[in-house]
């Protein structure tokens, strides 16, 4: 086992393990969408975060995951709920605007 494959299936099991507590706190899920760097980059780790998670109906499409790097897509099957997909989103471009707006409001 290579030294970074533990922190990563930690990180993943943890991440399942949140989910499934939102979705027995909310009493289920339309949609679990994942973002930002690994979510967006990464289909292995959604992949893992997702396994296990069949008992609430929550499937992914492989070829769907794999394919969905960077890209705004569905990747579990048609008609799944909770449905499963992929949003990009551009991190550096909201903290850029959101530290320009504070800079604006903080100017006497």
């Amino acid at each position: 086992m290579r030294a970074r494959s533990l922190p990563s299936r930690c990180s993943a099991t943890a991440r399942a393990s949140t989910w499934a507590a939102y979705l027995a706190a909310l009493g289920g899920a339309e949609a679990l969408i994942f973002t930002g760097g690994i979510g967006e980059h990464a289909p292995e780790i959604r992949a893992r975060i997702c396994a296990g998670l069949e008992w609430c109906g929550l499937r992914l499409d492989d070829t769907r995951n794999t394919a969905a790097v960077g890209v705004e897509a569905r990747i579990s099957p048609d008609g799944a709920t909770p449905a499963v997909a992929v949003i990009p989103a551009d991190e550096a471009a909201v903290i850029a605007s959101d530290t320009a707006e504070y800079a604006k409001r903080a100017q006497p």
